[in-house]
């Protein structure tokens, strides 16, 4: 910097004296003082631009330069100039009482040079001075305020580039446009004032007034042109706030300042945060947070709390380039952005809140408190759906481990010791679990691990491993324990069970596994093994799945029993759930839960799922034909999402129908979306990419992350019925519908509570923000045959109830 600004000094001095040396002669020493009297009135006249860390003045020095050549010697045009500019510089100084800035030497120099340049420009093709005004004087007076022009900006802009660092570049393109258009309307005053000055130099009193207008009137185009490019880029940066997570929105505040208000740094401070207050600070280089960055530079801050509900959530820093703050338009512009950055910030805080708590809940509700293993439910969630994933035959082993002499220990030690002892035995069975295994808590003194095995091991070698890790797990929880001051030795008992995957669910493994306990309690050993010989209670399914097939071919014993949604405001149906039901000529009516386990581990459930699916498209198709439309919700389980074939027949029943994918609702349960099998999210989307609905039953009850459910694009989920059933007693219970609720309203995925049996429940829901519900006090289930005098009634009541308050009015 320091050799550029001597670079600029000599030259200027060079072409002042050289100026002077080759002047043909003195101009009267009046003329000289109107040339920088005019130069001194022309630089008091000016504009400021500011454009990042930069502020650049733009003044009508090319004016002065025509004036000049008319009234001195070219060669004294630089002189007449520079001592002009000098004037202006010190009336400013004495009028605003402040120190002249550093930078003046150079702008000097910088003004010299191109007076200099402008007047070889103008001579060079003739000489205002010794000709009068002329075609070939006004051209070359065109071309001088053209070269004075290009090079005082040029120069310029070179030495802020030098000084501060940062690319002129824009800086540049913005003065030349504005600079450009001052060329004209000063052409347009100097060259007639000047040919009148020729024959009566006090011509040249107009030149200030005529300037002076001039100034004022392109002050305010400037001024207006750059206010509309400051609301217009205020509106991109507010909508780029719009962003999910806390320091995105502080790192895209602090970027949008910096582009709303040209300026060369931007702070964003964060009041709260888990690590503590926390800023992001934008400047030329990028955005980064304020520790990566060294100390801010000696400029005026203005600052502006970033309030939310009469909350300061953080500060907004504005770093000026000069002594004086934001002008009026500024201000109001920094008070809306700051506004609209303290919301933001305040919705993502909320979200987050809202996510944190529903994970919390969920988690709560899933995991066992006193040893964090997963609990019964979710145990045996995560475990069928391990189960169904298996490669069809593949051995499947469970472990259930049952602490002995438990109830003795809580008797003599107390109830803390037993729960000590609850935790010892948790952590050393998490210790010997592996990766991919399952292990949970079943209640009381009775764990459980679900071991897949992947490939297809001999069954007999698999479980002589199983065991083998039942005597290890044995040997390992009677290592000693210090509990409560008391030496104390966990004796357990465990059962193993192996199968192949899809001949047994997990409430069968867990039954085998329980008879196996017993039957080592009763050997008088630590590790019994599951025999089908000594089970008396095993049920007989292969019979059971010959009677489905044959239903299946004879079409007419295989029935759906269709259940409402109801918009629970008014009563009125919003999408109905088609649920199986089998009419079996010797056992009667069954329910889902006493075939649907055994179809879903058999070769069966491809064609058991597309003669649900068709079924229920041929209800809905009825409705769409009589007017009155209404979406229809079958179940899947993960192992028809891992057919192939699913997506193409969902396509050729919804042609086969007339319906649009809209219509058809896919139930899945969150274990699904959450398995670690990448073709079940394939499935997924290429089943939504028809137009289908995704619905997640029983929310709540698996084991999904709320991340994880982002994976999908979802339209709905469904609030398992023990949440309903529990939250007018249960706060935990109450906090799940809530924040589900509302994440929901976040997110856009409709929430329906399931399980409304009663009208209180229905009255809490609403008062929660529940919008739709679905159980026996709404609507129960019914057949296909009754289903659509059940929906003209619901549609009419609603209709009813909108219009009582009208009547009532």
């Amino acid at each position: 910097m320091t050799l550029a600004r001597n670079l600029i000094l000599a030259v200027a001095l060079v072409t002042l004296l050289g100026g002077l040396w080759v002047a043909a002669e003195s101009p009267p020493w009046w003329r000289l003082m109107l040339a920088i009297g005019v130069a001194a009135a022309t630089h008091l006249l000016r504009q400021r631009l500011r454009v990042g860390p930069a502020v650049f003045y733009l003044a009508w020095g090319e004016a002065a330069l025509v004036i000049s050549l008319f009234l001195v010697p070219a060669g004294w045009v630089p002189l007449a100039v520079l001592c002009g500019a000098m004037v202006a510089v010190a009336g400013r100084a004495l009028h605003f009482r402040r120190r002249p800035p550093e930078t003046v030497p150079e702008v000097a120099g910088v003004l010299t040079i191109a007076a200099g340049v402008g007047s070889l420009i103008a001579v060079s093709i003739s000489d205002p001075y010794a000709s009068g005004l002329s075609g070939p004087v006004a051209l070359g007076l065109v071309l001088a305020a053209l070269g004075y022009v290009v090079t005082v900006t040029g120069l310029a802009h070179l030495m802020l580039r030098l000084r501060r660092g940062v690319s002129a570049g824009l800086l540049l393109r913005r003065t030349l446009v504005y600079k450009l258009t001052m060329l004209l309307g000063s052409l347009a005053v100097a060259l007639p004032v000047a040919a009148l000055a020729r024959a009566e130099w006090r011509w040249l009193l107009v030149l200030p007034l005529a300037l002076w207008l001039l100034h004022w009137s392109y002050t305010y185009r400037i001024r207006s042109r750059e206010r509309r490019r400051m609301w217009a880029r205020l509106a991109a940066a507010t909508r780029s706030l719009n962003l999910s997570d806390e320091a995105a929105v502080a790192a895209a505040g602090a970027r949008g300042a910096l582009e709303v208000f040209a300026v060369g740094r931007a702070e964003v401070q964060l009041s709260r945060g888990t690590a503590g207050a926390q800023a992001w600070v934008a400047d030329t280089r990028g955005v980064r947070p304020r520790d990566a960055l060294p100390d801010p530079e000696t400029r005026v801050c203005t600052a502006v709390p970033l309030l939310a509900a009469g909350q300061e959530v953080g500060v907004l820093r504005i770093y000026f380039p000069e002594q004086a703050g934001p002008g009026n338009g500024e201000y109001t512009a920094l008070r809306v952005y700051a506004d609209a950055l303290a919301a933001a910030l305040q919705d993502t805080a909320t979200h987050e809140e809202l996510h944190r708590l529903l994970e919390r809940s969920v988690y709560d509700a899933q995991h066992d408190r006193l040893t964090g293993l997963l609990n019964r439910a979710a145990l045996l969630a995560r475990g069928e759906t391990a189960v169904q994933l298996s490669p069809h035959g593949s051995p499947v082993a469970l472990l259930l481990v049952d602490v002995d002499h438990f109830r003795e220990i809580n008797d003599t030690l107390g109830h803390a010791a037993g729960d000590q002892v609850l935790t010892v035995t948790a952590a050393r069975m998490r210790e010997h679990a592996q990766p991919g295994e399952l292990l949970g808590r079943l209640g009381g003194d009775e764990f459980a691990l679900l071991v897949p095995v992947p490939g297809r091991a001999a069954l007999s070698e698999v479980q002589q491993s199983a065991v083998e890790r039942g005597r290890e797990l044995v040997r390992r929880l009677a290592a000693e324990a210090d509990i409560n001051g008391v030496t104390v030795a966990v004796e357990s008992s465990v059962g193993v069970v192996v199968a192949p995957a899809g001949t047994a669910d997990m409430a069968e493994l867990l039954r085998r596994a329980d008879a196996a306990v017993r039957q080592a309690k009763q050997g008088g050993g630590t590790v019994g093994w599951y025999d089908p010989r000594q089970d008396a209670s095993s049920p007989d399914r292969p019979a059971l799945l010959a009677e489905l097939r044959a239903a299946l071919d004879r079409n007419d014993e295989l029935v759906l029993a269709l259940q409402p949604v109801i918009e629970l405001a008014t009563g009125a149906p919003i999408g109905v759930e088609a649920l199986a039901r089998w009419r079996h000529p010797q056992r009667g009516l069954l329910p889902p839960a006493e075939f649907l386990r055994a179809v879903e581990n058999s070769d069966l459930l491809g064609l058991f799922t597309e003669y649900v699916i068709d079924r229920a498209l041929a209800v809905a198709a009825q409705w769409a034909r009589r007017g009155s439309p209404l979406p229809v919700a079958v179940n899947l389980s993960a192992r028809s999402l891992l057919d192939t074939r699913l997506p193409r027949v969902v396509s050729a029943l919804l042609r086969k129908h007339r319906l649009p994918g809209r219509l058809l609702v896919v139930e899945i349960t969150e274990t699904v979306i959450t398995s670690e099998q990448p073709g079940v999210l394939e499935a997924l989307r290429n089943v939504r990419a028809l137009g289908v609905r995704l619905s997640v039953d029983d929310f709540g009850t698996g084991y999904a992350s709320l991340t994880l459910l982002t994976q999908v694009p979802l339209d709905e989920v469904k609030l398992d019925g023990e949440f309903v059933a529990r939250a007018a007693e249960s706060v935990e219970a109450a906090a799940i519908v809530r924040t589900t609720v509302e994440l929901g309203r976040e997110i856009g995925i409709r929430v329906v509570a399931e399980g409304v049996e009663t009208e209180p429940q229905r009255t809490l829901l609403t008062r929660l923000g529940c919008t739709a519900g679905q159980g026996f006090h709404l609507a129960a289930p019914t057949g296909a045959e009754q289903i659509g005098e059940l929906l003209r009634s619901l549609s009419a009541g609603a209709k009813r109830q909108r219009s009582s308050p009208a009547q009532t009015a």
